[in-house]
């Protein structure tokens, strides 16, 4: 997409972190829609190893000075969960989380009238980090009828192409991740992952149910004075 505008708040607490999002895409004018989405994390730590988490993602298009011929429409996706953590002697860092998920509206005004509007999901997410090396982690998703529109179709009922629909979906990822230093304040992550999309067979591993995918990242922060003060 072309340069988008917003703002963020962030904020970190002892017992409890959290950010706000809102997020402009499109101007509202005669012949479009302004979209726009918003969010929030809130995470609380009612103990060292336990942590609840709230996330809510919307999208919408609307507008008030000009219809493009089209109605307003919405989607928003919310997460409730938990996360277990903690570091042992041999196994290194660990975690365990899950969330409950819940999906409203689409933002599709085309979109069949017999499709649900409202949907939820199981999200299911592992890890271990032995000695700090690499993160070893899978991911387990159960969903009916979920729809996130701005979220990775693996997960929604609706895919890349509008015209698939499946209610019942189920997804599975193991991966590995290496994250390292390269020099400063210089990072480099590789990421290795296996993926089995409902039972559909590979298009990249002959008969097999998975798919594969990987991922290479390199972070090089850097500043620049605009003006010095006196």
């Amino acid at each position: 997409r072309p340069i988008e505008y917003g703002g963020q708040w962030i904020e970190r607490r002892r017992r409890w972190e959290g950010e706000v999002f809102l997020n402009w895409q499109k101007l509202n004018r005669a012949d479009q829609r302004e979209v726009f989405d918003y969010g929030w994390v809130v995470r609380i730590r009612p103990h060292r190893l336990v942590a609840l988490e709230s996330q809510l993602h919307g999208l919408h298009h609307g507008g008030q000075l000009f219809d493009a011929g089209v109605p307003v429409t919405n989607n928003t996706a919310s997460a409730l969960g938990i996360a277990l953590s903690d570091s042992f002697r041999w196994v290194g860092k660990s975690s365990l989380a899950l969330y409950r998920l819940r999906s409203s509206g689409n933002i599709d005004p085309d979109a069949p009238p017999a499709r649900s509007r409202k949907g939820n999901g199981w999200l299911l997410r592992a890890s271990v980090a032995p000695r700090g090396w690499f993160e070893l982690f899978s991911i387990s998703w159960w969903g009916r009828d979920f729809l996130a529109q701005e979220g990775d179709n693996n997960y929604s009922s609706v895919g890349a192409d509008p015209g698939f629909y499946r209610s019942r979906r189920k997804y599975w990822e193991v991966g590995l991740i290496r994250r390292a230093r390269l020099e400063g304040d210089v990072t480099f992550n590789g990421e290795f992952r296996v993926h089995r999309i409902d039972n559909r067979k590979s298009i990249a591993l002959g008969t097999s149910r998975w798919e594969y995918s990987y991922r290479l990242v390199v972070r090089a922060p850097f500043d620049l004075v605009l003006k010095e003060g006196r």
